[in-house]
């Protein structure tokens, strides 16, 4: 229903003190609970969270957990606070376990995140569309693919080539997709938006082959280091059925 001081429709949070010497948190969403914590621990406890890559946190169990005084409201000033890219997947959150994702999500819902990119477990959707109903060979797709630390690169239109420290192992795409089903659940939990990826039109080569497209007008092949990638035109009736 809002909070004391902030514009209706606003997300915000508010901090007061309760019954008991206790801490109560009201919030618009479920994020914005979250996000209260963390203000509440940072700048009332004097505690650090931190991303585990950035310095890491001070916690700890005050004595006396402190009073807040009177309440304070705080607003949200754009809709979505979005933290990371698609790089960082690729690079740095590919290498995580659950516990790992766990401490990170925490971190990020403490922090009030609510946006992020969720491309984790793309390769397993991307493989079983590809070879179950377009007739794609397993090598095909997991030799187009690149490996786990170039990943970036295969999802982004291969501009830098694909195969690159592949094949892909169907072991890591059933692992990645695995994992992404427990870090979905949990992202909407905690009220973050994750945002999920989307055919964009390239795929391997072999696709235009497998559906006899390799003279259509509107499916043309990639030249150099990506030459079996192909790119599939938005209207043409390949790109609709893939999507």
């Amino acid at each position: 229903h809002g909070c004391p001081g902030v514009p209706s429709g606003k997300a915000c949070f508010t901090l007061a003190d309760g019954a008991g010497g206790k801490t109560t948190i009201t919030g618009t969403t479920a994020s914005e609970l979250t996000g209260g914590l963390g203000v509440y621990l940072r700048e009332y406890c004097g505690m650090t969270i931190g991303w585990v890559r950035g310095g890491g946190s001070y916690l700890f169990t005050p004595r006396v957990w402190p009073a807040v005084g009177s309440p304070v409201s705080r607003a949200r000033s754009v809709p979505y606070s979005h933290v990371t890219q698609v790089c960082t997947h690729s690079y740095t959150l590919v290498w995580h376990d659950w516990l790992e994702w766990e401490t990170f999500i925490d971190w990020m819902a403490l922090a009030g995140h609510n946006s992020i990119v969720a491309p984790t477990g793309q390769e397993e959707v991307q493989y079983r569309v590809l070879t179950e109903h377009f007739g794609v060979s397993d090598m095909a797709v997991r030799n187009w693919t690149n490996g786990p630390a170039w990943l970036t690169w295969s999802r982004g239109q291969n501009s830098h080539g694909n195969g690159v420290g592949g094949p892909l192992p169907r072991s890591f795409m059933r692992g990645q997709w695995s994992l992404q089903r427990q870090i979905l659940a949990r992202y909407r939990e905690l009220g973050i938006a994750g945002h999920l990826p989307s055919f964009g039109g390239w795929a391997p080569w072999e696709l235009a082959v497998a559906q006899n497209a390799t003279k259509s007008k509107t499916i043309a092949q990639g030249k150099g280091t990506a030459a079996d990638t192909a790119w599939i035109d938005g209207r043409d009736p390949l790109y609709t059925a893939v999507a």
